[in-house]
């Protein structure tokens, strides 16, 4: 626990400067919300019923879709991000040779997860109070809960990622991979059920698709417990399966760094 809380100081410590940090986030939310509540409008589900399948609110749809992924993607970043600045800083090393273990790569990526909580809870308030968002106190309790479960998944991708950084130096190419494959088939615009049923395994290998359906579900009032503990279960199984990939990826590649020397050159 201790070791969690120094990373969060620490990087809590690198956007001080930043005085207007939560002020930057509320104009944002504010704006991409009404973006979304803007462009919503305009779509009438009636012509697209299959492609979004058959949802009523555009608006709770649209915006679901893109702050879950926002949600998502900065966990999954976090890890690379962090071993990224290590290394150009200069204590990469250092520090995996005093604390290589993996409590020290989800240390990395408790600030994130806050700041990405924190972001997601300012969306839906946005959406409530200026939107007329339409969900109460247990169907948010319900999404909170569904994304605490998802977090082991999305760490276990994020050390996956931090391994590519580990060998590549750059972070780029495993962040644009996870972007386009979770545009496409994560569900975050159109509905991953109009996909053809061959691409439907590779649905169903990211976190993100169940999030969303389980997320949509509950703010469509279409709450069924079945489903729910169904996309429960899909991603702790999920978690556990890319957390002891992302272990042994990273620790595979540290060996191979610190053999042929890589790890000492940024």
């Amino acid at each position: 626990m201790k070791k969690f809380f120094s990373f969060f100081l620490f990087q809590l410590t690198e956007i001080k400067s930043y005085q207007r940090h939560i002020i930057s986030i509320l104009i944002t939310a504010i704006f991409l919300t009404s973006l979304i509540y803007l462009f919503s409008t305009e779509i009438k589900f009636k012509e697209y019923s299959d492609l979004f399948s058959k949802r009523a609110d555009t608006f709770s749809y649209f915006l679901t879709g893109i702050i879950i992924f926002e949600f998502s993607f900065t966990i999954v970043a976090s890890i690379g991000s962090q071993i990224r600045n290590l290394q150009l800083n200069g204590v990469l090393e250092e520090i995996i040779n005093t604390h290589n273990d993996s409590f020290t790569l989800i240390s990395m990526s408790i600030f994130s997860i806050y700041r990405a909580s924190l972001k997601l809870v300012i969306y839906f308030l946005i959406g409530i109070i200026f939107f007329g968002l339409d969900i109460n106190f247990k169907e948010f309790f319900i999404i909170l809960y569904i994304l605490a479960i998802s977090l082991i998944s999305l760490i276990g991708i994020s050390i996956i990622g931090a391994s590519f950084v580990l060998f590549f130096k750059k972070q780029n190419l495993f962040n644009a991979f996870y972007t386009y494959i979770s545009l496409i088939f994560g569900g975050v615009i159109f509905s991953s059920k109009v996909l053809p049923f061959n691409l439907h395994i590779i649905s169903n290998l990211i976190p993100l698709k169940f999030q969303l359906e389980a997320t949509r579900m509950v703010m469509n009032g279409q709450i069924q417990s079945q489903e729910l503990y169904r996309d429960a279960m899909i991603l702790l199984i999920q978690g556990f399966i890319y957390f002891a990939i992302g272990i042994f990826m990273f620790k595979f590649i540290l060996r191979l760094a610190k053999k042929d020397g890589s790890i000492f050159y940024y």
